[in-house]
């Protein structure tokens, strides 16, 4: 996927939000399906100086400076199906791991840590990386003249027969061309 800059918009792309696969049991590796086909949504947005339109969370320097910011939503999605805001964003000093030494987010109450993980650092206080909940709020919602969407499939192929699907955007036939 390409995206353009130019000092007068900014194209950001907030993507693919709330794409989620259903996980039906299957009685055999033989009734797994080929290929999953997701549909999520991609945002496009005005950078902050745009007049008029701009978004003020784009192409803003954070008041800890640029980085990786966590636990900017909150764990459960709202009512609606979307993300619900839940602070500025903490800025991350360093990565929380598995056991394994994978990259995952930082605790959640829904997942167990096990033996072997390794907890990461975030700062004690916000750092203003998203300005506030009305700005988050059209993250993932349409707003006429800030941002524009559209609907975003990619194809998910099982790799032989295994219960592991990949995405490989060199080859979706969506995003090639």
């Amino acid at each position: 996927m390409k995206v353009h800059a130019s000092a007068r918009s900014f194209r950001a792309a907030a993507l693919i939000a709330g794409m989620a696969i259903a996980s039906p049991a299957f009685a055999n590796g033989d009734d797994r399906p080929e290929t999953i086909e997701l549909v999520g949504t991609v945002r496009d947005f005005h950078e902050r100086s745009h007049s008029p339109g701009g978004h003020t969370d784009f192409e803003k320097r954070p008041g800890g400076g640029f980085g990786h910011y966590v636990n900017m939503v909150e764990e459960q999605l709202g009512e609606d199906g979307k993300p619900v805001y839940r602070s500025q964003g903490y800025k991350m000093s360093s990565q929380w791991k598995d056991a394994n030494g994978r990259q995952v987010g930082p605790s959640c109450s829904y997942i167990a840590s096990r033996s072997g993980d390794r907890a990461g650092w975030a700062s004690g206080s916000e750092g203003n990386c998203v300005t506030n909940e009305e700005s988050f709020h059209s993250w993932f919602r349409d707003v006429a003249g800030t941002n524009t969407s559209i609907s975003l499939p990619i194809t998910l192929v099982r790799q032989g027969d295994t219960d592991t699907y990949v995405f490989d955007d060199r080859n979706d036939p969506n995003l090639v061309g």
